[in-house]
């Protein structure tokens, strides 16, 4: 696993706003960057509403280059409650290298684990430049559930047309029609033979004693006939012809733009 996803999941959603590559400021005035920063968004934890900057480094010449620019992090680290390095293993940070302020965390896996507890920062005050910087890193992560359904509704144009279904809206009412026509030929002929008063008490939850050998000798003839006769399963044929002919109606409607 990535440090970027042990990271993630360290502080998930929706306890966590998380944001990676995060610029100090938005504009050409922008110098500095944190390789992430999480803002927790609960009240009823000891750490809620705190502001955690993150610092990855993948190798030890990666770490020493940060060392030699010790102003590089303090961008963003004055906004944050706690800063952290995370390092991909135990040999990038030598001891006595790591800056008191920070806190260490080491890949070990797929999880992230404290090899120093980051202390208690004094941090200054959010400004208007940061909560840009902050907004802009969200509206560049979000994807309007709009344009994924356009896009899922394009790739499935696509499929259907590769499979040879120009109009798969067509090819829906086609099949749907030709089921409908072969279950009303069913239905027909089962209510030639029973009559209109047992088709009745065929699709109502009541049937009277008296009828009880005629209702046997009807399922028997629909069985042979190589239906289900079954009194249930009658019932559910009519609900699945007024489903298929509600389906058909609104296949038919014309397509919203």
């Amino acid at each position: 696993m990535s440090i970027e996803a042990a990271i993630s999941s360290r502080c998930p959603s929706p306890e966590w706003a998380l944001f990676f590559e995060l610029q100090d400021k938005t504009g050409f005035g922008s110098r500095r960057r944190a390789d992430a920063v999480a803002m927790n968004t609960w009240h009823s934890r000891d750490r809620g509403l705190s502001l955690h900057g993150f610092e990855i480094k993948k190798s030890r010449g990666d770490w020493l280059r940060e060392l030699r620019d010790p102003e590089k992090s303090v961008a963003v680290q004055r906004y944050c409650d706690r800063w952290w390095l995370a390092v991909a293993n135990d040999k990038i940070v030598k001891d006595g290298e790591l800056p008191e302020a920070w806190g260490l965390l080491v890949l070990r896996g797929r999880v992230l684990v404290q090899a120093k507890e980051a202390p208690k920062l004094d941090p200054v005050p959010v400004d208007r430049e940061f909560v840009a910087a902050l907004l802009r890193a969200a509206s560049v992560r979000f994807v309007d559930k709009a344009v994924v359904d356009a896009k899922v509704e394009e790739q499935l144009e696509a499929r259907l047309r590769a499979e040879g279904l120009r109009d798969h809206r067509q090819f829906e009412i086609d099949r749907l029609e030709r089921l409908l026509v072969e279950e009303r030929k069913k239905w027909a002929e089962f209510s030639a033979v029973v009559g209109p008063s047992m088709i009745h008490d065929l699709t109502s939850a009541y049937r009277l004693d008296s009828e009880r050998e005629r209702l046997r000798n009807a399922i028997r003839f629909v069985a042979a006939g190589g239906l289900d006769g079954q009194r249930d399963e009658v019932r559910t044929l009519a609900l699945r012809l007024r489903e298929m002919a509600a389906r058909l109606e609104e296949l038919e409607e014309p397509a919203k733009p």
